[in-house]
């Protein structure tokens, strides 16, 4: 039904608490890239950024260029 969709999970810096009303004032630190919403969301809850460096099961991190067919870190490539 929805095919080639990219979900992507966006980490928010905010500058202040006017950023969390005004998204144009905070900037974004990273992003990870998911098949399905829901995988995205389940990632979510799982990950614990305060041990964790990333969330799990994505598929794409644009900015490092790395891929991970089907989500997983076993078979990870890096592409420029």
């Amino acid at each position: 039904m929805y095919a080639n969709v990219t979900v992507r999970i966006i980490i928010w810096i905010a500058e202040d608490e006017d950023a969390l009303e005004e998204p144009s004032c905070a900037s974004w630190d990273d992003q990870w890239d998911y098949e399905t919403v829901w995988q995205a969301v389940a990632a979510m809850a799982q990950w614990e950024p305060e041990t964790e460096a990333e969330p799990a099961g994505w598929y794409r991190h644009p900015s490092s260029g790395r891929r991970r067919p089907g989500g997983d870190p076993a078979q990870e490539q890096v592409r420029p």
